[in-house]
């Protein structure tokens, strides 16, 4: 149904195709100013048509009331470029910092986690970049970010409370946008999962690690009518010189590479399809009720191919972007195509909320 929302409820576990078109314009993409600094966009500017589905381009009378972005840097990121896209429409947030939730065992128990379990909630709130948690306001709307690097498990002694709180700023009537999955290869390389061996089990460790704890959020989503509705973003691909594109503490040279089909194949098979089975999973219980109770965003497949939009592609022009030897090939560049399809995908599920029962 090509009238049907991209990010419609049903379409989630279903892969987001399309083609990138080129624009013909050497402006950047359409959500930044005509004469962004250069330094801030990718060479080619492309737009995304999607196949089978309906994708609005973006779009400021759908974003209201409470929107939260949760989860690692690059839903910050994204947190960013929204903020200043509304600067630049002429209709600024007023920002102050704020105070994420704090981890409280259960009945006031100190009894400890288990390692790989205590290794997730470390992991958790890290933030190499320092920030601190975001509230923006402006009339209408009220946009918020937290960190959360990894999902705690939660059947753990305090979880419950810890995500009520976490969410608690957002309402019954908010939007929680959640994207978790690039610290995984920081979880395996913890001491807690050091006695699995090898890198390759350890890092097997820590994916299972990670998806029981989608899944056990999942299931506890599904207990909680009133938290705020939940958008759950696909894990997104990277474009390092590496295998599978993913970051590696011996990736050392600079620049982004393209991802071929067979490593993108592999990504989605370890990282995304075993988050949508959990979904489904969750979906056929306490008898259907909870078939949408977190909606899939997708954007995995979209983006596999701009791997010329990263800042580390940029470095590798010796333009900037990029630590010394380790570049970035995680994150978009602010005014690129690929960041531009994101905020897209972001804002229309955002704005659709009868979409979700």
């Amino acid at each position: 149904m090509p009238n049907l929302s991209c990010t419609h409820p049903s379409l989630g576990a279903i892969p987001l195709l399309g083609a990138w078109r080129r624009v013909r314009t050497t402006s950047c993409a359409s959500h930044c100013a005509p004469r962004c600094a250069l330094r801030r966009r990718a060479r080619r500017l492309f737009n995304f048509e999607p196949e089978g589905c309906a994708l609005p381009a973006m779009q400021t009378a759908g974003l209201q009331g409470t929107v939260m972005l949760v989860g690692d840097s690059m839903s910050r990121f994204a947190f960013d470029e929204l903020v200043a896209w509304l600067r630049r429409e002429g209709k600024p947030l007023r920002c102050v910092d704020a105070d994420g939730p704090v981890w409280r065992p259960a009945g006031g128990t100190n009894k400890p986690l288990p390692a790989e379990a205590a290794a997730v909630l470390e992991l958790a709130s890290a933030d190499r970049y320092e920030r601190r948690p975001a509230d923006c306001t402006r009339r209408s709307l009220r946009l918020l970010s937290r960190r959360l690097n990894l999902p705690p498990l939660a059947t753990a002694p305090g979880a419950e409370t810890f995500y009520d709180e976490l969410f608690a700023p957002a309402g019954r009537g908010g939007v929680v946008v959640l994207h978790m999955g690039l610290w995984v290869g920081a979880l395996a390389r913890h001491e807690a999962f050091a006695s699995h061996g090898s890198r390759h089990a350890r890092y097997a460790a820590a994916v299972g690690a990670f998806h029981a704890s989608i899944r056990a959020f999942f299931e506890l989503a599904c207990r909680k009518p009133d938290w705020p509705r939940l958008v759950l973003q696909q894990h997104l691909p990277q474009h390092f010189a590496t295998a599978t594109g993913e970051f590696g503490r011996s990736t050392t040279r600079p620049g982004c590479r393209a991802l071929g089909k067979g490593a993108a194949r592999d990504v989605w098979g370890r990282m995304v399809a075993p988050v949508l089975d959990a979904a489904a999973a969750a979906a056929r219980s306490r008898g259907g009720r909870c078939a949408r109770r977190v909606q899939m965003l997708r954007g995995f497949w979209p983006l596999v191919e701009r791997s010329d939009e990263h800042p580390g592609r940029l470095a590798a022009r010796g333009r900037g972007g990029g630590n010394g030897s380790r570049a970035d090939c995680t994150h978009w560049l602010p005014c690129s195509s690929a960041m531009n399809l994101q905020l897209r995908l972001l804002l229309d599920a955002v704005a659709a909320p009868a979409t979700v029962e």
